[in-house]
This record gives structure tokens, C-alpha cells and sequence, in this order.
């Protein structure tokens, strides 16, 4: 996995929000993307091919392609910032420690209140079940 060294820059931090919007790509699949490509940016207009290069297989690329032209990566930063959120990543220094030390830790993006009191719960990933 690629390690920053600062927080990740903002024009980053836009193509991981857009890829939390995309069903099924959670922690395996951001890590197979980051590998591969220099930005989530060159990830997020990458053709079917390459991400198959990147070793996602047909469900998550055509989850990807399909989801696509439906998601304007800067108008789901504006809606974040509409509703006083920010969203962080896994290589952020705000992302929480206790999630950093979970092995299946949940997907990247978490959006984080703009208050005194932050709170932080998951954009993407698990779906609640009854028990």
C-alpha cells in the first residue's frame, strides 16, 4: 500500500469519495488500486481493461464502469461540505486508531463532522443486518 507521508491532497481525496459511492469496493479493492495506479484520479477514468490489470475481476469492474457516469466525483465533495462533512482516509492522521488496528478494517472514507465534538461513521461498506 502506498504510505503518505502528509495528509492525502484534495483533488486525492475527491476520487476516493467517488469510489466509496461504487457498490462493492471496500478495503481488498481500494489497496488493488492504489497498487496499481499513481492516483485514485487515474483509477477513476481507467478503461475496463487496466482495472482488470489491477486485478479486480468482472463484478468489481463492471461495478465501476456501470457507476461511472452516474457519480460527479466534485459534486459529491460538495454535497459532503454542504452537510459540514469531511471525509477522511485511511492515510489521514484524523482516521481513527482503532480502526487502523482492525485487519478488515472498514473502506476508506468516513465522513467527520465539522463541529467541537467530530464524530466519525462509515459512507460506504457494511449493510446493517437484523440479528
Amino acid at each position: 500500500m502506498r504510505v503518505y507521508t502528509r495528509p492525502m491532497d484534495e483533488v486525492e481525496r475527491t476520487y476516493w469519495i467517488a469510489f466509496a459511492r461504487v457498490r462493492g469496493i471496500g478495503r481488498v479493492r481500494f489497496q488493488q488500486l492504489e497498487e496499481h495506479f499513481s492516483s485514485m484520479a487515474d483509477a477513476w477514468r481507467a478503461p475496463a481493461g487496466e482495472l482488470r490489470a489491477a486485478g479486480l475481476d468482472d463484478a468489481a469492474v463492471r461495478a465501476i464502469t456501470q457507476t461511472r457516469p452516474d457519480v460527479d466525483p466534485e459534486a459529491e465533495v460538495a454535497r459532503l461540505h454542504s452537510e459540514a462533512v469531511r471525509a477522511i482516509t485511511w492515510h489521514d492522521d484524523e482516521y481513527p486508531k482503532q480502526l487502523r488496528e482492525v485487519y478488515d478494517r472498514p473502506p476508506p472514507t468516513h465522513p467527520m463532522a465539522r463541529s467541537d465534538r467530530a464524530r466519525t461513521a462509515p459512507v460506504a461498506g457494511r449493510t446493517p443486518r437484523a440479528a
